[in-house]
């Protein structure tokens, strides 16, 4: 998926409420959702796990495996919730300007000629 294609990640409704408990949190569990959320998340592109590293012997990174894992959203998630909410409202602010100026007009229609 290229990075920032906001339009093809369907999250559902407890998915998004899961992701915004993980971002305003900044670090969770590994355990704090599902195996099928954490998949669908690092799908996206939405959190990433980290687990403390360790030098084997042989001079190799591997993870320890007795280290707990958590999971951090990436910046990708902030950036989705912004453009969620600006695409949300870039539909609604025609509507809201168009009622804006029935109002003002339907005001100085009655000021105009009062009853």
């Amino acid at each position: 998926m290229p990075p920032d294609d906001y339009d093809k990640i369907m999250l559902s409704l407890a998915e998004k409420r899961l992701l915004h408990r993980i971002l305003r949190k900044r670090q969770v569990p590994y355990d704090f959702c599902s195996d099928a959320q954490r998949e669908l998340f690092l799908r996206y592109g939405l959190i990433s796990i980290h687990q403390r590293q360790i030098i084997t012997n042989t001079g190799r990174v591997a993870f320890d495996p007795g280290s707990p894992r958590h999971i951090a959203a990436e910046d990708k998630a902030f950036r989705y919730f912004l453009y969620r909410k600006e695409d949300y409202f870039k539909g609604k602010l025609p509507v809201v300007i168009a009622l804006v100026a029935l109002v003002i007009s339907i005001i100085s229609l009655a000021l105009q000629y009062p009853f």
